[in-house]
């Protein structure tokens, strides 16, 4: 006989079961019971707080049994082996897990369960995280103590940075987010450049499965407290995103073999930052704090703050589809919004979020999140329809649009937006200012075609072969001319869709690298012009803006206009597809014809130089009577 679960009460409360985990030592079996516990209770801080468990559940087929109540349960070994770790020697533990303490085998408890997840964690006294046991790490040289040589060299990065930090002049600070480059390098003879086993092994830490999953961006953003955990070695987990923070910001340290830090700098600026809790891990160190701070004034109460956080999620996993849009239904900007159905079709949940935004006041730019495949474009069902986005599937590109982008003159026209959601359809008022005439093949990183990474023999001729097509495509459009210098301009800002490091190099840079790889027509044909820049104290790069192109080009096309323009689009961009500025929506979208008049299929988002950073000239044009505003449909 196993163990089987208990009806949660029906009725008022919020009702969970928390884990009641008796002490053991090493392979004592682990034995527990579950407790009932109401979250609404008004004498709930008078009963046992509990902690929370954020852990990947690994291979569902590899358990390991437990005694719950006196019988069998199995649970995967990743739960069972953070059980064991956090399991105390000489008292019980109440923890909440849940593998154990939701019925995964109920559909219906498991949507109730999901909808306060966030309430779950935000109540906890601390999340306990479970990276994993140091055997299980992905390193060349793992031994016994490599987690805790990861966490030493955290500790040695951060007491090196704060050392510093502390030492900088106080009236010249303005925010951590600009000071913190401010920061020298370490001296050469400093041991965190020649701890080469610890970088390993920190590599290591930082590429477990627990970094990926994507539930956990909600699970530790409303924790109050954070502890990570790896065999034997623990680390609060604000020191760890205060490493990542000042590694992926400075040049403290060589980055000659970089960590795989951008998942979690994504996660923290597009997510952890914008929940806004009083009492956070993110208030335990002053740059985190500050960091965080800074994002929450930035993005968190903007109406663009739900599209911003599903679209960072898009880049994690999870082994339900629906989750990752149901992982974020305990933040602020998305809660109550949606109530969790595992019963219902994947299609029919994206496309009710969807409505759900646009009618709650989220703007049009949740159409710049559209990334549509060719298949998508051609079914004739119009199930899901086109202008909705598909969270679960990972972006065939690497960059999302910029939340910077200054679209600003047809984003402040707020009267002019139309947003009619009628079944399927999408009723909105647009600019459809130009139509592509010539598009590349799908663009690799870096630069090569249909994906495949240009060689450095034939990366300088791939640029130059896109300016070529540019050239060519404006002198038959036949549209005034303008100095070299400025298609140029636009030309180079293209390559890196909009969005560099450090702005001012960007066209010195792009001069370094036409000379790196031997690109000698740009020099001869533009003269001083590509090298007005002042580079500052920053050293020019010429790896830096091939960098940036790798990030724009990942399955990606260039394409050229009727109208003289050239522009980074989806990879299902076409000859004869119409480039339409939509009131309300930052970004310039790709729009496919349909054989209805005014009907239109979404493609996905683009980059055009002109129309994002000198959209006054459009609006121009559209205030004078040159262009027309029309109310279009999407599919």
């Amino acid at each position: 006989m196993h163990f089987s679960y208990k009806p949660l009460p029906e009725g008022d409360g919020e009702w969970i079961r928390v884990l009641r985990l008796f002490p053991g030592k090493g392979e004592d079996p682990i034995v527990c019971e579950l407790l009932l516990m109401n979250l609404r209770r008004s004498h709930f801080r008078k009963t046992p707080k509990y902690e929370a468990v954020s852990y990947v559940w690994g291979d569902p087929n590899r358990v390991q049994e437990i005694t719950c109540e006196g019988l069998p349960l199995f649970i995967t070994i990743n739960l069972y082996q953070a059980l064991r770790r956090f399991r105390y020697h000489d008292q019980s533990r109440q923890l909440w897990a849940d593998g154990i303490c939701i019925d995964q085998q109920n559909d219906v408890e498991k949507g109730y369960q999901v909808s306060i997840m966030g309430q779950i964690y935000e109540q906890s006294n601390c999340t306990l995280i479970w990276l994993g046991e140091v055997d299980h790490f992905p390193c060349e040289d793992r031994h016994p103590s490599c987690a805790e040589d990861a966490i030493s060299l955290i500790r040695d990065f951060n007491c090196y940075f704060e050392s510093q930090y502390a030492k900088l002049d106080n009236s010249s600070l303005t925010d951590v987010v600009r000071d913190i480059h401010k920061i020298p390098p370490v001296p050469g003879d400093h041991r965190l450049r020649n701890e080469t086993k610890k970088w390993g092994c920190l590599r290591a830490l930082l590429s477990r499965p627990w970094f990926s999953r994507v539930w956990v961006l909600q699970e530790v953003g409303l924790s109050r407290r954070a502890i990570a955990f790896s065999g034997k070695s623990s680390l609060p987990f604000g020191d760890l995103v205060l490493f990542v923070l000042v590694y992926d910001s400075t040049t403290i340290v060589p980055k000659s073999d970089s960590l795989p830090t951008g998942r979690i700098m994504d996660a923290f600026w597009s997510i952890w930052a914008t929940f806004g809790m009083n009492e956070s891990w993110m208030n335990e160190k002053s740059a985190v704090k500050e960091y965080a701070h800074e994002m929450k004034r930035r993005y968190g109460t903007d109406s663009n703050a739900a599209i911003l956080i599903l679209g960072a999620g898009r880049q994690f996993e999870a082994s339900e589809d629906r989750d990752h849009i149901y992982a974020f239904l305990g933040h602020p900007a998305l809660r109550g919004i949606l109530k969790p159905d595992y019963g219902a079709a994947l299609e029919h949940v994206c496309l009710a979020l969807a409505q759900k935004l646009l009618c709650s006041g989220c703007s049009l730019n949740m159409l710049a999140f559209v990334d549509n495949s060719d298949d998508d474009l051609l079914r004739s069902d119009g199930s899901p329809p086109s202008w909705v986005p598909q969270w679960h599937t990972s972006l065939t590109y690497r960059r999302y649009p910029h939340e910077r982008w200054m679209l600003r003159e047809i984003n402040t026209t707020a009267h002019e937006t139309i947003i009619n959601v009628s079944g399927n359809r999408l009723h909105i008022a647009a600019l459809l200012v130009d139509t592509v005439d010539g598009c590349t093949q799908t663009l690799g990183g870096p630069l090569g075609d249909t994906g495949v990474a240009a060689t450095d023999s034939h990366l300088g001729h791939k640029v130059q072969q896109l300016w070529n097509t540019f050239c060519n495509s404006r002198q038959n459009s036949g549209v005034r001319a303008v100095r070299i210098s400025n298609c140029l301009y636009a030309f180079i800002w293209t390559l890196v869709y909009g969005r560099y490091p450090h702005p001012p190099l960007v066209e010195a840079d792009f001069d370094s690298f036409c000379k790196h790889y031997d690109v000698s027509n740009f020099p001869q044909s533009f003269g001083n012009d590509i090298s007005r820049s002042n580079s500052g104290p920053t050293l020019v790069s010429s790896i830096r803006f091939r960098q940036a192109m790798d990030a724009t080009f990942h399955n990606k096309r260039f394409f050229t206009t009727t109208g003289g323009r050239c522009g980074i689009g989806p990879q299902t961009i076409r000859d004869g597809d119409i480039v339409a500025l939509v009131f309300g929506c930052n970004a310039p979208l790709i729009l496919r014809p349909t054989s209805t008049p005014d009907h239109y299929k979404l493609s996905g988002s683009s980059f055009i130089f002109d129309l994002i950073y000198n959209a006054t000239m459009t609006m121009d044009q559209w205030r004078n009577g040159l262009l027309q505003k029309q109310e279009i449909v999407l599919e």
